[in-house]
């Protein structure tokens, strides 16, 4: 019965503390081209969402890796609409670094955008290379939170589709959101507030029991 009480708190507390830190994501194709693209795109592509306050979150896109490729286009799918773009953060540059925002529609590959953000000209040499890394600040709009968030990418209602190109070969792929992805490490992170009162309630238990 102690034990069974100890689970059922444990449970009530994740439960409650919802998402933090930063949550991982990785990509799966969309176009499917080169299959040899495909392995580099999936093995190097990568999204992190941090949760930076209540107000803003920023997206993290890293091309890690040493194969030759860009990522020129972001394309954002969200319904409904629950960010503001703030800013672009050059995190990581190897070579050059630069891109713009444009917040609207845009029906390219099928996919439904509706905003993206795109590399200066010239295209691949401004895209995210290998070993590059690019931040987004958004903004949450009205009453929505970086929860509602998360739990918008996991049900497929917010969706990134990633344009690369400059492969070794010359081709390009597309890459969408491969979800549910976040490692169960980083689901319900606990503060330390919540673990010490987990420990606060456990050692009650035991004086009850």
């Amino acid at each position: 019965m102690r034990a069974l009480r100890y689970a059922l708190l444990i449970a009530l507390l994740v439960s409650a503390a919802g998402y933090a830190g930063i949550i991982e994501y990785q990509f799966q194709v969309w176009s499917n081209n080169f299959p040899d693209n495909v392995a580099t795109g999936i093995n190097q592509l990568g999204m992190g969402v941090e949760n930076v306050n209540e107000n803003q979150v920023r997206f993290i896109f890293s091309n890690t890796g040493d194969q030759q490729s860009s990522v020129t286009r972001i394309f954002f799918k969200e319904d409904p609409k629950i960010l503001q773009f703030n800013n672009f953060e050059y995190i990581t540059v190897v070579d050059q670094l630069s891109f713009d925002y444009l917040d609207s529609q845009h029906p390219q590959f099928s996919f439904g955008a509706t905003s993206r953000a795109i590399s200066n000209a010239t295209r691949s040499q401004n895209g995210i290379a290998a070993g590059e890394s690019l931040g987004m600040l958004f903004t949450f709009t009205e009453d929505n939170t970086f929860n509602s968030l998360i739990n918008s990418i996991n049900s497929g209602h917010f969706n990134v589709l990633l344009h690369t190109q400059s492969f070794s070969d010359g081709g390009s792929e597309q890459f969408s959101l491969s979800v549910p992805v976040p490692e169960a490490s980083t689901f319900a992170l606990l503060t330390p507030g919540l673990v010490l009162l987990i420990l606060a309630n456990y050692k009650k238990i035991r004086k009850c029991s």
